[in-house]
């Protein structure tokens, strides 16, 4: 099983980092359309826009931005969520509303991405 996962990442395509950032932005649009559908107002959809742009840039690494599908990865993934809820708790102390808020953008998000 291991071999044939290695050998289906080799037959992919490498997509060049413009296009890594061009496919990052169209789920982040995709995502944000969906304000329309779900028939919320501008400016809900414009905070939540701000939001998620400065959340995986304030994620950015040493070695490039952060994607969608990297900040999804089941592991890490997880754990930079609960160290970005446990440092805006401990460090800025931001009330459980205002954190609420934040984690459930963060879920509605990543949510969006794996039902497409």
């Amino acid at each position: 099983m291991t071999a044939t996962l290695h050998l289906l990442e080799e037959e992919r395509p490498r997509r060049s980092f413009a296009q890594q950032v061009q496919d990052h932005e169209s789920l982040l649009a995709g995502y944000l359309d969906t304000h329309i559908t779900r028939n919320h107002s501008e400016l809900t959809r414009l905070h939540e826009e701000r939001f998620l742009y400065n959340w995986f840039r304030s994620h950015s690494e040493d070695d490039g931005p952060l994607f969608a599908w990297k900040a999804m990865e089941p592991v890490l993934g997880r754990e930079r969520v609960v160290a970005y809820a446990t440092s805006l708790i401990k460090d800025r102390r931001v009330g459980a509303r205002t954190l609420g808020t934040y984690l459930g953008i963060l879920r509605r998000f990543f949510g969006y991405l794996f039902v497409i």
